[in-house]
């Protein structure tokens, strides 16, 4: 589970702006006995709200770590960067982000025993897809795979060749994979975002844009769990069990973000 940082103020003309998020594990991992390879993060910060989602790679042992870590040091680095003057359409801000979060990522691997090499790749590789809003821009961004929705407009990100997405952790022992600006849009004519990992490909996710998902911060979480629910059906006469295990087959993370209901521009 992911929490929202609480900074002691925020911008005035940013308080009417709300994100919430949730994450279910999916339904493959599940019957595998794997744990939930995603997370989401949201930071406020005195001039800006960052948020994200982060998918760790499938393959990995140990992703789910990365995705927790990436998500804070990539909203951390974001919200402290645009408190020092960046601004998100700088090219600046994202290079300056990626080196911060790979330098603290770098710093994590140096603190363990063992192959830096072997330790990025169990736990560090991961995709990120986030929106950085400030009073006067809303810019959408993603290294990796995923899906955003912006006001009826779907964007898929993704699949890659042999699946396999750029991860911000290759710029650990090589070259740092670009940021992709998805969106950059004024943030008075937006009414809903939505951010999701890949794994919500197989969902209509504009359902997400309803207000109640902005009015109940638990109210995607519980959706979600919804939606993936293991069920069962004895069929007494046949005598044979029936096991659903699920709509959503890879883990899936939503974040949503709008003005709060009733609140204007």
């Amino acid at each position: 589970m992911t929490r929202t940082s609480n900074p002691p103020r925020t911008a005035p003309s940013l308080s009417s702006w709300r994100a919430h998020g949730g994450s279910a594990i999916g339904a493959d991992h599940r019957r595998s006995g794997r744990g939930n390879q995603d997370a989401w993060y949201v930071q406020r910060s005195e001039l800006a709200v960052v948020g994200v989602v982060a998918d760790g790679c499938g393959s990995a042992p140990h992703s789910e770590v990365g995705a927790w870590l990436g998500a804070r040091l990539w909203a951390d680095a974001l919200a402290g960067l645009l408190d020092d003057g960046l601004t998100p359409t700088q090219p600046q801000l994202w290079d300056r982000a990626c080196a911060r979060s790979l330098e603290r990522l770098a710093a994590v691997v140096e603190a363990l025993p063992g192959s830096s090499t072997a330790l990025v790749h169990e736990a560090l590789l991961f995709t990120l897809v986030g929106f950085v809003l400030t009073p006067a821009q809303l810019v959408v961004h993603a290294i990796g795979d995923g899906v955003v929705w912006l006001d009826g407009q779907l964007t898929t990100l993704g699949p890659f060749p042999d699946n396999q997405p750029p991860y911000l952790g290759y710029g650990l022992h090589g070259p740092t994979p670009p940021v992709q600006v998805i969106h950059a849009v004024d943030p008075a004519q937006v009414e809903r975002l939505i951010l999701a990992t890949d794994g919500a490909v197989e969902l209509s996710i504009e359902r997400f844009a309803d207000p109640r998902y902005l009015l109940r911060p638990h109210a995607i979480q519980r959706e979600l769990a919804q939606l993936n629910r293991e069920t069962q059906n004895i069929d007494w006469s046949a005598e044979v069990v029936e096991r659903s295990h699920g709509r959503l087959a890879d883990d899936t993370t939503l974040l949503v973000l709008g003005r709060e209901p009733g609140r204007s521009a």
